[in-house]
């Protein structure tokens, strides 16, 4: 991202995914075959989500998975092919479960696309630093454009 006249990095992650500045943030984010950069100026910020997603149905079925196993095991009192396949399909589901989940900093401009900003990575710590870094930049640029 290439800076305005008088901006100013204020925190960027070690591959610039995400950048924010004393004027904006912006997000790249590449995916197979597909990729967008996403600005937002700090003025233009409406609101900020912090959520975490995660497909609870795929617990459920892996519960039942699981369920369904132990009756066939203890209808037969011998481990079979419908006990291995029921036990093996729970044990994949929740594991896609666990791969599958996303903790997610929003960031809603007034009208315009989010920036969705994955943090899986970051601990909680390092997510409200992040959020107090924004939100003061966000002080700043108003107290600066409204002098």
């Amino acid at each position: 991202m290439q800076l305005q006249p008088d901006e100013q990095t204020i925190l960027s992650t070690n591959d610039d995914i995400v950048v924010l500045t004393t004027r904006r943030i912006s997000g790249t984010f590449k995916d197979w075959g597909h990729a967008h950069t996403t600005f937002i100026y700090l003025e233009d910020i409406s609101s900020i989500q912090t959520i975490y997603r995660s497909n609870i149905i795929l617990v459920g079925l892996s519960v039942l998975c699981g369920v369904f196993a132990l009756f066939s095991l203890s209808k037969t009192g011998a481990i079979e092919g419908s006990f291995v396949a029921s036990l093996a399909i729970g044990i994949i589901l929740l594991i896609y479960w666990w791969f599958t989940q996303r903790r997610m900093i929003i960031v809603y401009p007034n009208g315009g696309k989010p920036l969705e900003i994955a943090v899986n990575d970051m601990n909680e710590a390092q997510i409200n630093d992040f959020l107090e870094k924004l939100q003061l930049a966000k002080t700043q640029r108003i107290h600066e454009l409204y002098k």
